[in-house]
Parts: structure tokens; sequence; C-alpha cells
């Protein structure tokens, strides 16, 4: 049965994939599939994919713990302007300190890019991207 929003027959339970139910994954303008997992909508499948994967990492123990859409300020704000921030997709942690500040990509735009640049510059922190 297919529904307005192109449901797929998947439910996650406890971070596992399982052929029952449904999970809402939707296509956007930009032709990104947009999903909920556990309650939580990412911004595109490979996010979803990539929250699954970290969940069995801390499951497994590798990580202790992650988080998600983690702010970085870059350029704070000035008369008149906003300030610049970059979002993380997720950031994994290990003993207190942090692992990984990890980008999930399908494009790279000039923008990203920037932000990148400034996240090294500004903070010391190479963006691992997948």
């Amino acid at each position: 049965m297919k529904s307005k929003y192109n449901a797929r027959k998947t439910i996650v339970v406890d971070g596992s994939l399982i052929k029952s139910g449904t999970a809402l994954f939707k296509s956007t303008a930009q032709k990104i599939r947009v999903g909920e997992i556990d309650g939580i909508i990412f911004d595109s499948y490979h996010e979803a994919e990539y929250y699954l994967y970290l969940y069995q990492q801390r499951k497994e123990g590798r990580i202790d713990a992650f988080e998600r859409q983690v702010r970085f300020d870059l350029i704070p704000s000035q008369k008149g302007e906003r300030p610049v921030f970059y979002k993380a997709d997720f950031v994994t942690w290990r003993r207190g300190e942090r692992l990984d500040v990890i980008d999930c990509k399908g494009m790279r735009l000039p923008v990203y890019v920037i932000k990148r640049k400034l996240m090294l510059q500004v903070h010391g922190i190479k963006i691992k991207e997948v």
C-alpha cells in the first residue's frame, strides 16, 4: 500500500531496522528523502542511515555517546549582522572527549566549503564527511 509520502515498509525499534510498520520518507523539491526514525526527523535518508550506524557503535561500546545538530559559532554577530554558525549533523564522544564532527554530505555547496574552512581556522576542528 502506497501513501502520499511514498512510505517504506520499515520501522526502527531500539536502533534496528525491522520489516514491518512504516517510516516516512518523502521526496522534497530538491529530490532529498526526508525520513523519520524513532520520532527523529532527518534531513536526508543518508543521515538517517548514519544515525543507525552510530546507534549501533554506541551499543557495541565503540563510542560513549553522540549528539545530533550541534551548533558551532564561527563569526559572532556584529552591528546589524547576524552571527555565522555551522551545524554539524553528528558529534561523537568517547571518555568525555570529542572524537569526530561528522557531516553527511550528498553535495558540497560553496557555503559548506567556506564553513568547513572556518571550522578548521576558528575551532581547529576538521569535519569528517561521510
